[in-house]
């Protein structure tokens, strides 16, 4: 009885916080193809690609094969914003962005 009461809390700890990245990464992914518009499509693609491949992967993984539940799904979320960061910071240093969209 008790572990039904446990798992009935979990989930309703859970679903909101499920909500959230889903409304987080969807909200995300549309600022990333308004960017796209302003300057090359390649910032579009680290970030839409690292977000459902990196982000969801991770987080499955860790979370949930692994065992850390929450904490692994945000490690994972976590650890998608720094390898993008890392990616983009490399475009940034290597200077192409300058020639696209309406920086010239």
């Amino acid at each position: 009885m008790a572990e039904q009461s446990l798992k009935k809390q979990l989930k309703v700890l859970t679903i909101p916080v499920f909500i959230e990245m889903a409304l987080v990464m969807l909200l995300r992914a549309v600022d990333t193809v308004m960017l796209s518009r302003y300057s090359d499509n390649s910032v579009a693609a680290v970030g839409l690609d690292n977000q459902w491949s990196i982000a969801v992967g991770l987080s499955y993984v860790i979370g949930i094969p692994l065992g850390y539940g929450l904490v692994g799904m945000w490690i994972g979320f976590a650890l998608d914003e720094n390898i993008r960061g890392i990616i983009l910071m490399r475009r940034w240093r290597s200077g192409k962005w300058r020639n696209k969209g309406f920086v010239k």
